[in-house]
């Protein structure tokens, strides 16, 4: 979890921009079945890295996640 939301996982995944969530579920589609596991898992990861749940608010209104 930490990799991923606050280390070298977390540049490739650039938190905080645009189409966050979904270079998410890329990177982790390789290590997590694709699905609600791997939704959730990236949903618990966007909160942890950005405070905040991924969807049509997050990122001050400007995500399209």
């Amino acid at each position: 979890m930490r990799y991923w939301a606050e280390g070298p996982g977390a540049a490739k995944i650039a938190w905080g921009s645009e189409g966050d969530f979904e270079r998410c579920r890329v990177q982790l589609g390789k290590y997590v079945k694709p699905g609600r596991m791997l939704d959730g898992l990236c949903s618990n990861l966007h909160k942890r890295a950005t405070g905040e749940r991924p969807g049509p608010n997050a990122h001050g209104g400007k995500g399209k996640d």
